[in-house]
């Protein structure tokens, strides 16, 4: 039968991605902040383009771009404030006891 080989996704190829989303979503981000995302968050596709999606809409309600500073300081308590408490749960438990794929 067809057999198909499926590799992961490059962080390339995820940088491209994430561009497209903020691009569609309307919002800009700067380029070293998706490198600095990819480099220490969770590198899976689902979780960096979840983070983004809540940063943006932080970046929104609070009229704040967003940075790597922001980044360091603050992403957990951010994006903690707009999750529920179950989703809150999974993101965190996804982002520190999971390793990177």
């Amino acid at each position: 039968g067809l057999v198909m080989h499926i590799k992961p996704m490059a962080d390339e190829d995820k940088f491209k991605v994430i561009m497209n989303q903020s691009q569609e979503r309307g919002f800009h981000i700067e380029e070293k902040v998706i490198q600095y995302c990819l480099r220490h968050l969770r590198r899976d596709l689902h979780t960096l383009i979840n983070t983004l999606h809540a940063l943006d809409e932080w970046s929104l309600k609070t009229k704040r771009p967003i940075t790597i500073n922001l980044l360091k300081k603050d992403c957990i308590n951010i994006i903690s404030r707009l999750l529920t408490p179950r989703q809150n749960l999974f993101y965190y438990i996804m982002i520190f006891y999971q390793k990177p794929i």
